[in-house]
C-alpha cells in the first residue's frame, strides 16, 4: 500500500475507538451518501442502470487508492450498488457497509493476534459471516418494508 494510506491506518489504530468510529460508521455513512445516493442514483437516472452500478463500483475502488482494497471495494460497491437499485433505501446500504467494515476491522485484529497463521480459514468464515449478515439483514428489510410509505419517509429515502 502507498505509504499515504499505511500512514492513515496508523494514525487512525492509535486508538480503538477513533479506528471504529472512522472505519465502521462515518465512512460508511458518507461513502454510502457519496457513491449510491449520489452518483449511482444519479446514473442511473440517466444511463442504463447496470452501467451505472459498474462505473460507481469502479470509482468506489478507486477512491481507496490501493489494489487490494480497491479489489474489495469494487466487489462491495457491486453488491451495495445492487442493493441500493433494488431498495432505493439508503440506510441499508449503510448498514451493509458498516457491517463489511467492522468484519474488516474485527478479521484485522484476529490476523494481529494469529500472527498470520489460520489466514485462509479466517478469512473464509470473516467471509461467510458477512455475507450471512448481509443476506438476512436484506431479507428482513424485504419482509418489513413499508407498503405505504409517509411522506417524511421519502424525503429520508431520496438521499
Amino acid at each position: 500500500m502507498p505509504n499515504l494510506i499505511n500512514q492513515a491506518f496508523d494514525e487512525i489504530a492509535i486508538s480503538p475507538i477513533v479506528l471504529v468510529l472512522t472505519v465502521a460508521v462515518i465512512a460508511p455513512i458518507y461513502e454510502e451518501i457519496i457513491f449510491r445516493g449520489i452518483l449511482l442514483k444519479g446514473m442511473a437516472n440517466k444511463i442504463n442502470p447496470t452501467l451505472a452500478l459498474i462505473v460507481s463500483a469502479l470509482f468506489f475502488a478507486l477512491v481507496h487508492m490501493n489494489i487490494p482494497q480497491g479489489i474489495n471495494a469494487f466487489l462491495l460497491g457491486l453488491i451495495i450498488g445492487l442493493i441500493y437499485l433494488d431498495t432505493g433505501s439508503i440506510y441499508l446500504c449503510i448498514f451493509a457497509h458498516f457491517v463489511n467494515n467492522s468484519v474488516g476491522i474485527t478479521v484485522s485484529g484476529a490476523f494481529q493476534l494469529i500472527s498470520g497463521q489460520y489466514t485462509i480459514l479466517i478469512r473464509g468464515t470473516a467471509f461467510i459471516v458477512g455475507i450471512t449478515i448481509l443476506i438476512e439483514a436484506y431479507g428482513w428489510h424485504k419482509r418489513n418494508k413499508p407498503g405505504d410509505v409517509s411522506d417524511i419517509y421519502k424525503e429520508f429515502i431520496e438521499i
